[in-house]
């Protein structure tokens, strides 16, 4: 993919990027393989600033700021790119075509009837976030009946060319490290880190049991024949877990 040509000082917090020439090497696959190098987001940094902290896509490193600066250059690049979309009006497209009916990146007061809020570490309750914005990185509710019809027709591949959905499910970087956060965590060594298994499909092949490694486990599968899986699995990895 070509890198995202939206100019680093066009919006807040993109602007911090402009003095680092490492911004233009960003691609959109990049924030969606989670690779941009960003912190999850800029508010977290002690200096409550946007930082690239390592070369733009040589390692995975969760960032919904990642995401947000992608939902960004879908709303305002050049409509002769394909660009300035509204992500809202895309999404909701979608759920609507998938039947979610209690699905929106923003907040309904239909939802109100059955929200379920949160709880902190102290067992107090939080109340809801009602999202008045599209943000692509989490403002979105949903239900447990609405949600498996995404799943589904991801899995399905509804919508994508063959090609895309190639795209889509091929590995893209080897993931290296035990856990998703914190981030920018130390590559484990070679010998703990993730295996592959061709998984990626509708069919799973059953859990065996768990096996060890060092300080962390994984899940073993059984080594199925090649006739148990459908043509279009692809190889995915499968993630370390701490040990219980």
């Amino acid at each position: 993919m070509a890198p995202i040509r939206s100019t680093p000082t066009s919006t807040d917090p993109i602007k911090d990027l402009a003095d680092d020439p490492r911004w233009g090497k960003i691609t959109p696959r990049m924030s969606l393989t989670h690779s941009t190098s960003f912190n999850n987001f800029w508010f977290i940094e002690p200096d409550h600033k946007l930082h690239i902290h390592f070369e733009p896509g040589t390692r995975y490193s969760y960032s919904g700021e990642g995401l947000i600066l992608l939902q960004f250059v879908i709303e305002h690049g050049r409509k002769a790119h394909g660009l300035g979309l509204d992500v809202g009006d895309l999404t909701k497209a979608n759920f609507e075509r998938l039947g979610m009916s209690r699905t929106s990146l923003v907040w309904r007061d239909d939802f109100a009837a059955n929200c379920a809020d949160g709880w902190n570490d102290q067992g107090e309750p939080q109340d809801h976030d009602q999202r008045s914005k599209v943000r692509a990185a989490g403002s979105m509710d949903t239900t447990i009946f609405d949600l498996p019809k995404f799943a589904a027709a991801l899995v399905r591949g509804d919508g994508l060319s063959a090609a895309s959905r190639a795209e889509m499910t091929k590995p893209q970087l080897h993931i290296t490290t035990a856990h998703q956060f914190p981030p920018f965590l130390p590559d484990l060594p070679v010998q703990e880190q993730l295996r592959l298994a061709p998984i990626s499909c509708a069919k799973r092949p059953p859990i065996d049991r768990r096996r060890s490694v060092g300080k962390y486990s994984r899940e073993a599968v059984k080594s199925p024949s090649l006739a148990d899986y459908p043509s279009s699995c692809s190889t995915i990895r499968l993630p370390l877990s701490p040990q219980r």
